[in-house]
């Protein structure tokens, strides 16, 4: 570990035992850790292993999961949890590859373990109607066991859990249910039929997010923790509070995940609607069943 960051790992382990939290979910870019170890553009296998390993000296024991997010499934129609790599990253791709011993039977919004697993969505006999942000999703199982989210050098914009906070709120008023029906591929070499239940943004709009203006909220009631230093851009949240403050704060305000000039935009919408939108207001009914 490069001089001067040795520290950071035991001082983000402390701060994660202190916060009393249960599984940890790992978004990762090591262009922004290049200060811990070092990543190339294509970092070699010893190197993807050395960052795990420190990883475990942050999780120090906790389970921890790794998003494998793969977009595709909207238009192939088809999720095979063995051949579909992530597109999130080079570290969790080497997790899909070569230490996962799971990857969840959600398209798009799937995740890998390299412990045994206790999430319902990824059991082998489980296809069905999915909402990768709802029941059962990995980011109720952080909410319920009071999980925490490490973004390990990745943006904080990366932070998927804003969907869930924004279903647990009764779903945007800026978004639409849109059912995606398909085939999912397990490594037996079965198949099932999955309907992916996704809230998504209304078509040929733009939607734009602005997740930094919420975390000196989190900073403020120290359920985060932001490490920024040369080449090293980390931040850990402690999930179950974070989510009862930003519903708290979608309750007062609806908008205030969205950019200034994009949430003008969807305020004025929204009034000429009288409503929230709706599948039809943007597309076909058929679309994407």
């Amino acid at each position: 570990m490069k001089n001067g960051a040795q520290d950071i790992p035991k001082k983000l382990q402390i701060w994660l035992d202190r916060q009393a939290c249960g599984p940890v979910l790992i978004h990762s870019d090591l262009i922004g850790v290049m200060g811990l170890l070092g990543a190339p553009r294509a970092p070699t296998s010893d190197v993807l292993r050395a960052h795990m390993q420190v990883l475990e000296q942050i999780c120090d024991g906790r389970l921890s999961y790794f998003p494998t997010f793969n977009y595709d499934f909207p238009r192939s129609k088809v999720y095979d949890l063995s051949t579909d790599p992530s597109q999130v990253g080079q570290l969790s791709e080497h997790v899909r590859l070569s230490e996962g011993m799971w990857r969840s039977a959600v398209p798009i919004f799937n995740v890998s373990g390299r412990q045994p697993c206790q999430l319902r969505e990824a059991r082998a006999d489980i296809v069905e109607e999915i909402d990768p942000f709802g029941v059962g999703s990995i980011f109720e199982l952080l909410y319920q066991q009071n999980g925490a989210i490490l973004f390990y050098g990745a943006p904080f914009d990366a932070f998927t859990g804003v969907h869930f906070i924004e279903r647990m709120s009764g779903g945007a008023a800026y978004r639409y249910d849109k059912i995606f029906s398909g085939l999912v591929r397990f490594p037996d070499g079965r198949t099932g039929d999955a309907r992916l239940n996704y809230h998504v943004r209304p078509l040929g709009r733009t939607l734009r997010y602005d997740l930094g203006q919420i975390m000196p909220h989190i900073l403020e009631v120290e359920s985060g923790l932001r490490i920024i230093e040369k080449g090293v851009r980390i931040f850990a949240l402690n999930f179950r509070p974070v989510v009862d403050l930003l519903l708290a704060s979608l309750a007062r305000d609806p908008f205030i995940f969205l950019a200034a000039n994009n949430r003008i935009q969807w305020e004025n919408e929204l009034m000429r609607l009288g409503r929230r939108v709706q599948l039809a207001d943007f597309e076909g009914e058929a679309d994407g069943h």
